[in-house]
C-alpha cells in the first residue's frame, strides 16, 4: 500500500471499520457474510500492514470488543483476525498485554457461545506465541471456572446465566491451554493433567442439582476431558485409566427410554451425551487405538441428535478394524445408508472436494484460486447451527461455523458408509450396491435427484478408496459390473454438474485398480471405442 499508492498502511484501521460495519446488521450470525469478512480482513488489511502497523492493529482489534453496539459477528470477526495478527507477529505486543483483560478475557463471559470460543481460541494463539504466560492463563481458568462453579451452586439471581456462560467460557479456554502444552517449548508442568482430570471429575460427578447447571457442568467436564485425552500421551494418565472409564457409568447408566421420558430439557440432555461420546472418541484414541423421541419433539432437538449420530459415527471411526464392532454393523449400517433410503429428506454431501484427485483439480469446479486461503472461502457454505469451533483441534477450520449440523452428519454418513462397504463380503456389497442403484433410479425429476446423485458418488468413492487402501483380491466381476453400471448411468444422465462427472469418471478408475487384468482391458476396449464413435 505505500510503494503502490503512497498511503500509509496505517490507514487501513478506517478500511478495517467499514469491514466490520458488514456485520454490523447481522443480529444472528450469518457464517457465509462471516467468512466473507474475515478473508477481508487477513488478506485485504493485515496482510498488507507492515509489522509496526500490525502491533497498533492487535490493540484496535481487541478495543473493538469494548464497543456496546459490537454485534457478535463483529466479535468474532475481530477476534479471529486477532489471533491472526499474533501468530504473524510471532509475539505479543506489550500495549495489547495492558488491554488483554478488559477484552479477550471479558470475551470469555459474552452470551454468544461463538464469540466464547473464539476467545478461547486467541488466547491459545497468545499462548502459543508467549510460551511463558500458559502457566498464569492455566491457572486463572481453573480460578474462574471454581468461582463459577460456587455462583452456580446457588441457583439463583439475575446473574445466574452470566454465570454459566463464565463457565463455559473458562473450560473452554482451559480446553484450548491444555490441547497445546505438549507443543510448547517450555513444556508444562507435571501436575497438569492430575489437575485437570480432577476438574473434569468434579464437573461430571458433581454437578449442580439445577438440571440446567448440571447439563452445562457436564458438558462442559466432557469437553475438557476429550482435550485432556486427546493432548497427553496415555502414559500419563495410565494409572488413572479405569477411573476415567468410570465416568461415562453415571451418563450411560439405566433405560435411554426412562431418561428421554423423564427430561425437562431433552436438547440439553443429548447435547451432554453428544459430548460424553466425544470424550469417548478421545479415550478410544488415547487407549484402545492411535422411537422413543416421537413425544418429545421440540426445538433444538433434531440438531442435538444429528450432533449426537455424528459423534458416534466419529468414535466408530476411531477403531481402526470393523471387525472390533461386528456385532454393532447392522444399527451402523441403518444408519449410513439413510442417503439412499431416504433421499429426499438429505442434504447434499459436501466432501466431492475431499475425496477427488488433488492432481486433478484444474478440470474443476474447484479450480485452485491465488492461494489456499481463497481456496476454503469460495468452497465454503457455512451454516448458522454449524458446530462450534473444537478449541483442541491442532488446526481449527478456517472460518467459523464452516458447514451445518445436517450436512456434517449426511458427510458422515457417506463416509462410513464406505467403511462399512469395505468390510463386506461379496454379498454385501451386491445389496449396498443394489440399493445405491434404486436410489439412482428413483426420483429423477424431483428437485434432490442431484443432491442424491452426489450422495452417491461420496459413498462409492469412500467405499472403493478404503478398499484400494486395504490392498483386497481383485473384486469379483459382478460386484465390478454392478459399480460400473451405476457410474456409467450417472455419466448419460447428461445434465450432471461437473464434479459428479469427475467422480464418476474417477469412480471408474478405481473399479479398473480393483479388477483383474480381464475387466480392466474390457474397460479399457469399450471406452476407447465409444470414444472412436463420437469424435
Amino acid at each position: 500500500m505505500c510503494l503502490k499508492y503512497l498511503h500509509p498502511d496505517s490507514e487501513l484501521e478506517n478500511y478495517a471499520l467499514q469491514v466490520f460495519d458488514m456485520l454490523r446488521s447481522d443480529t444472528s450470525i450469518d457464517a457465509q457474510a462471516l467468512a466473507c469478512v474475515l478473508y477481508i480482513m487477513r488478506v485485504g488489511v493485515t496482510d498488507q500492514m507492515s509489522e509496526s502497523t500490525q502491533r497498533s492493529f492487535s490493540v484496535f482489534l481487541a478495543k473493538q470488543l469494548l464497543s456496546s453496539d459490537s454485534t457478535p459477528s463483529m466479535r468474532v470477526a475481530a477476534i479471529r483476525t486477532l489471533s491472526y495478527v499474533l501468530k504473524t507477529l510471532g509475539e505479543v505486543p506489550l500495549e495489547f498485554k495492558e488491554v488483554l483483560d478488559d477484552t479477550v478475557v471479558a470475551a470469555l463471559t459474552h452470551d454468544s457461545p461463538l464469540v466464547r470460543v473464539e476467545a478461547a481460541l486467541a488466547l491459545r494463539a497468545l499462548a502459543e506465541v508467549d510460551p511463558s504466560c500458559v502457566g498464569g492463563l492455566i491457572s486463572y481458568a481453573m480460578t474462574m471456572l471454581s468461582a463459577a462453579r460456587e455462583n452456580v451452586s446457588f441457583e439463583k439471581g439475575s446473574n445466574f446465566k452470566r454465570e454459566l456462560e463464565s463457565l463455559h467460557g473458562q473450560a473452554a479456554v482451559l480446553a484450548s491451554l491444555v490441547s497445546i502444552s505438549r507443543k510448547l517449548p517450555l513444556g508444562y508442568p507435571t501436575r497438569l493433567p492430575e489437575s485437570v482430570l480432577q476438574v473434569c471429575k468434579n464437573l461430571l460427578m458433581e454437578a449442580s442439582r439445577n438440571p440446567v447447571a448440571a447439563a452445562v457442568e457436564k458438558e462442559a467436564g466432557w469437553n475438557l476431558l476429550s482435550s485432556l485425552l486427546t493432548s497427553v500421551s496415555k502414559e500419563e494418565l495410565h494409572d488413572q485409566v479405569f477411573d476415567i472409564l468410570a465416568l461415562w457409568a453415571s451418563t450411560f447408566s439405566g433405560n435411554p427410554k426412562h431418561h428421554i421420558s423423564q427430561s425437562n430439557d431433552l436438547s440439553s440432555e443429548i447435547c451432554v451425551w453428544s459430548a460424553a461420546v466425544d470424550a469417548l472418541t478421545s479415550y478410544v484414541k488415547c487407549f484402545v487405538s492411535s422411537d422413543p423421541l416421537a413425544g418429545k419433539e421440540q426445538a433444538g432437538v433434531k440438531s442435538s441428535i444429528d450432533l449426537f449420530i455424528i459423534r458416534v459415527l466419529i468414535a466408530y471411526e476411531a477403531l481402526s478394524d470393523p471387525s472390533l464392532y461386528k456385532s454393532d454393523h447392522a444399527h451402523i449400517i441403518q444408519i449410513c445408508t439413510t442417503p439412499f433410503r431416504e433421499a429426499s429428506k438429505c442434504e447434499e454431501s459436501s466432501c466431492l472436494r475431499l475425496l477427488l484427485d488433488k492432481r486433478d483439480a484444474w478440470l474443476g469446479p474447484w479450480t485452485p484460486g491465488r492461494d489456499w486461503f481463497e481456496d476454503e472461502l469460495r468452497s465454503f457454505q457455512g451454516g448458522k447451527d454449524g458446530v462450534l469451533t473444537c478449541v483442541w483441534e491442532n488446526e481449527p477450520p478456517s472460518f467459523p461455523q464452516p458447514e451445518t449440523t445436517s450436512k456434517m452428519l449426511v458427510n458422515q454418513m457417506l463416509l462410513f458408509f464406505g467403511t462399512m462397504f469395505a468390510s463386506q463380503d461379496s454379498s454385501g456389497m451386491l445389496s449396498f450396491i443394489g440399493m445405491i442403484d434404486q436410489c439412482l433410479k428413483t426420483g429423477k425429476r424431483q428437485a434432490w435427484h442431484a443432491a442424491s446423485v452426489t450422495n452417491i458418488c461420496v459413498g462409492l468413492l469412500a467405499g472403493l478408496k478404503t478398499l484400494l487402501a486395504q490392498r483386497p483380491e481383485p473384486l469379483g466381476m459382478e460386484i465390478l459390473s454392478a459399480a460400473q453400471a451405476i457410474f456409467q448411468n450417472i455419466l448419460a444422465e447428461g445434465d450432471i454438474c461437473p464434479s459428479q462427472r469427475r467422480a464418476s469418471s474417477e469412480g471408474l478408475g478405481l473399479l479398473a485398480r480393483l479388477g483383474n487384468d480381464i475387466f480392466t482391458a474390457r474397460m479399457q476396449t469399450r471406452y476407447l471405442d465409444e470414444y472412436e464413435i463420437g469424435k
